[in-house]
């Protein structure tokens, strides 16, 4: 299998060839979905749907929060993930380099 170069929102994992449009895609490389990001109406409302519970807040930075949390429905114990939160408002800035519609589509 050649080797994979990036990933495209409509189209997946895509040989580095074809991307420069060299070529076809071989058979071998699979095709991977990747679904649109789900939009919440605040942050309580992603933790429960998602089942995470903060375990504590790890960072602050200029731009939002990072929190520490784990799965309300998991099984294992002692397994971490982290959710970094960016303030819907600091998408109104002046400063903002873009929408919160254009950087859900990054």
């Amino acid at each position: 299998m050649g080797s994979l170069g990036f990933v495209e929102r409509d189209v997946g994992l895509v040989d580095e060839r074809t991307a420069r449009g060299e070529e076809e895609a071989p058979p071998d490389v699979f095709q991977l979905k990747v679904p649109a990001p789900k939009t919440y109406g605040s942050f309580g409302d992603l933790l429960d749907d998602e089942q995470f519970r903060v375990v504590e807040e790890a960072g602050r930075g200029s731009n939002g929060f990072v929190f520490k949390v784990e799965r309300t429905c998991s099984v294992v114990k002692d397994l971490f993930y982290a959710i970094k939160a960016i303030p819907r408002d600091s998408f109104d800035l002046e400063t903002s380099m873009c929408t919160e519609e254009e950087f859900l589509l990054k």
